[in-house]
């Protein structure tokens, strides 16, 4: 038999627990059966009959051994799961010694050394003040393009623009920094379309 979706019923009292922000990071399974058929299995989001969020288990059949090799299978159970971790609002939890606090400690002993103290001064005070109390242990590939600009949005509520531009720019720098460094950041920048709202 071939893979097909299937769901599993919540209980009531996980119903009740009203609209979730973010769910929990899945990386699915992927599974190869005997007949040759290829299938992912993850958890969807789907609303209920009251209207409550509830999570359904699915099989999805990605094709077979006689059409598709398993590397490309599961290269395409990854774009599912990718797919279906952006809807559910979720992202890969950060590795341990890759933290945005890790990265500001990388870019404090490498780069800050060969900056003016002005400079360094200026950056310090908006990661102490602003950026650290928010994103410490945030993975920085967490840092997208909507959660900047809540932070922009939440920052201005305070702050004028040129501030607030300042201290986007001082968390950027970090990000660019560990981008260069080999750790996943989020595809986003200051200068990216669509543009910050500032």
């Amino acid at each position: 038999m071939d893979c097909a979706s299937i769901s599993i019923a919540t209980s009531s009292a996980t119903a009740k627990r009203g609209v979730v922000a973010k769910r929990r990071f899945q990386r699915g399974r992927f599974e190869l059966r005997d007949n040759g058929a290829m299938c992912s299995l993850f958890y969807e989001d789907v609303e209920g009959p009251d209207g409550s969020p509830k999570s359904r288990r699915v099989r999805h059949f990605i094709g077979n051994l006689n059409s598709m090799s398993e590397r490309a299978g599961r290269r395409e159970h990854d774009r599912i799961m990718h797919e279906v971790n952006e809807k559910r609002g979720s992202v890969a939890p950060a590795v341990k010694g890759r933290t945005f606090d890790d990265a500001v400690s990388s870019w404090r002993s490498a780069v800050a050394p060969h900056l003016s103290p002005s400079t360094v001064r200026q950056r310090e005070s908006y990661l102490r003040a602003h950026i650290l109390p928010r994103f410490k242990d945030e993975a920085p590939h967490a840092l997208d393009l909507s959660t900047l600009q809540q932070f922009a949005t939440d920052l201005r509520k305070t702050l004028s623009r040129k501030t607030t531009v300042n201290i986007l720019s001082a968390a950027f720098v970090i990000l660019d920094y560990a981008r260069k460094c080999g750790t996943l950041v989020a595809n986003v920048s200051l200068g990216a379309r669509p543009r910050f709202s500032i």
